[in-house]
């Protein structure tokens, strides 16, 4: 009886992993800026903020999620709207998967281990599409606007 009662349990478990997308792989993320509301700004204020997210969206972030649960994140160097540089940056960790929610634990930034200050917001939650196409994160900023990252496979 148990035996009957086991088989269709353990199939329906197949078939919802199976239909779990795996994170593994390269992608691309974009920013998708905050909206924030300008309507109380000056012409030069509003004109700051337009410029600043155009930027944001503009700047891409590269992700590898490799298969030894290990990730490495990269953005390049590039220039604001102001002129200044932006230097690029270089982040690694840990990731791991439970259903859609994929968790990277970051352990380096350019190359150094980081503090203990930044551990608090080390850990950063993802959540992936059903069809396997798109991870979403919205990043864990204190005092910043809400935005999210929405990263695509290439």
């Amino acid at each position: 009886m148990r035996l009957r009662l086991l088989v269709p349990a353990l199939a329906l478990v197949a078939v919802a992993s199976a239909q779990t997308p795996n994170a593994n792989g390269a992608w691309i993320g974009t920013i998708q800026p905050p909206k924030i509301d300008t309507s109380k700004m000056t012409p030069e204020q509003k004109s700051r903020v337009q410029s600043g997210l155009a930027f944001a969206a503009k700047y891409k972030i590269n992700l590898n999620l490799k298969a030894d649960k290990t990730f490495a994140l990269s953005t390049a160097a590039t220039k604001a709207p102001d002129g200044t540089q932006v230097p690029g940056m270089s982040v690694s960790g840990k990731w791991s998967q439970k259903g859609t929610v994929v968790t990277m634990t970051v352990e380096k930034q350019n190359g150094k281990a980081i503090t203990a200050k930044e551990k608090s917001q080390a850990t950063q939650n993802l959540t992936i599409s059903p069809d396997g196409k798109k991870l979403t994160m919205v990043p864990k900023v204190a005092g910043a606007p809400q935005m999210s990252i929405i990263y695509k496979r290439p």
